[in-house]
């Protein structure tokens, strides 16, 4: 009987345990309830898998259909989300596949898939509930939580992944037990935990710089507020302005440029502002319009601002350089796009359909007013716009209603990436399709 357990254990070592060990280079941490740190004890669980289909009822393969155009990733609303590149394949025939992770918001979850498939991956089951916004880390394996305290403060918790190992009870347990309802697949491909530290309370404008270990954002401070530059986790702290204004509503540029836009609301005029953080110059690009919303892109040469006019939204592209202004061929809002940063004459937009009269962007960002939209994408040297996708005639999304938000996208620039305002469920849209 030794004999017996001693090969089982020592078979189950050379062919599972003694793999290379393939896994995100992080580290393991609390899991959280009710919004308070506790020891994390989770058990070792399966990852959550749901698997396309492949085989027919008289169990011939079947040919996966297509990935739809417009794509619904999650159903479950979602609080924050990143899209990046691996290589995979061989030294003489590489190629690159998409990650998509997103956080579930009402358990701080991490889930995980690809482009290339349907099929969605569990990563940690550490539970951080309510997440309002998740902040991912550009290299995908560090995500800032943000949830609200018991008096309203904004908490804020950067966290990291790490695969948990196996201990030696249970594998101990596997390699003896016939009846055990643990296996071999429960312990090698355990969901991650995470493990990170917490921010002071109440900062905002989370924005890890692209080609660095380091983040900006705002900081409250008595009657002022300061933008901070630190390690992703929050040491080597750097002031970078400390401003009588606050509410600043704060977007990366390039790992040297953020913007800072006053708070729009259509009772007061709004600045834009755009901050050199290696030099410290605070310059002026715009101002004196009521209800001003900015997005300014990578090259801090072209902004497209909107702001407030007559019960609706009226817009345009302004030139930094020439000091000039042209019109923007749609009527939406600029957190309702994204930049391209391979060919910076173009943006990718949801626009309405149809925008009834009110106080914008106020009645919008409150909920009282929503849209319905299309995606458009906009050349803004030639004018010259192209539909990409129109929700209500897609048959995969079932007619579904689109208030397209947080869009992003990938390295490449094959898929656009957006939030429904609506839901918070999480969307794709194939750009080649």
């Amino acid at each position: 009987v030794i004999l017996l357990l001693f090969g089982g254990f020592a078979t189950f070592y050379f062919l599972v345990l003694n793999k290379p060990n393939i896994q995100n280079p992080i580290s393991t941490g609390p899991t959280f309830n009710n919004g308070n740190p506790t020891p994390s004890g989770s058990p070792v669980t399966t990852p959550e898998v749901t698997p396309p289909v492949t085989s027919t009822g008289s169990g011939t393969p079947s040919i996966i259909p297509p990935l739809p155009k417009l794509r619904e990733i999650s159903d479950q609303p979602i609080s924050g989300a990143i899209s990046y590149t691996i290589a995979t394949g061989t030294v003489k025939s590489k190629q690159t596949e998409t990650i998509i992770r997103y956080v579930e918001k009402a358990s701080g979850h991490i889930d995980e898939t690809k482009t290339s498939t349907l099929e969605t991956t569990k990563l940690s089951l550490t539970t951080i509930p309510t997440v309002y916004q998740a902040v991912w880390n550009t290299k995908g394996d560090g995500v800032y939580f943000q949830y609200l305290d018991s008096v309203d403060n904004v908490v804020t918790y950067y966290g990291q992944l790490k695969a948990v190992k196996p201990s030696l009870k249970q594998i101990v347990a596997i390699a003896t037990s016939s009846t055990s309802s643990a296996t071999t697949s429960e312990v090698v491909f355990a969901p991650d935990e995470i493990q990170g530290v917490f921010f002071q309370n109440n900062v905002s404008g989370l924005t890890p710089l692209k080609t660095k270990d380091q983040v900006y954002y705002l900081q409250p401070l008595n009657d002022r507020e300061q933008v901070i530059s630190s390690k992703l986790d929050g040491t080597q702290k750097t002031i970078l302005l400390d401003s009588p204004v606050k509410g600043w509503q704060m977007n990366w540029v390039s790992d040297k440029i953020v913007s800072l836009t006053t708070k729009a609301s259509a009772g007061s005029a709004g600045y834009l502002y755009l901050l050199h953080t290696d030099t410290g110059r605070f310059d002026k690009v715009a101002g004196g319009l009521s209800g001003l919303t900015a997005l300014v892109d990578s090259t801090a040469q072209k902004v497209f601002f909107a702001s407030a006019q007559n019960g609706g939204i009226t817009g345009g592209i302004y030139d930094i350089a020439s000091a000039t202004q042209s019109v923007f061929p749609a009527s939406t809002l600029p957190e309702k796009c994204v930049w391209s940063t391979k060919d910076t004459s173009i943006i990718y937009c949801a626009v309405p359909t149809d925008i009834p009269s009110a106080s914008y962007p106020d009645a919008w960002y409150q909920g009282l007013m929503s849209f319905n939209d299309n995606f458009w994408k906009i050349n803004t040297k030639t004018g010259t716009s192209t539909l990409i996708a129109e929700p209500a005639k897609l048959a995969s999304t079932n007619n579904v209603s689109i208030d397209g938000i947080k869009l992003f996208l990938d390295d490449k620039e094959n898929y656009l990436f957006f939030t429904n305002k609506k839901d918070s469920t999480f969307w794709s849209i194939d750009l080649n399709q």
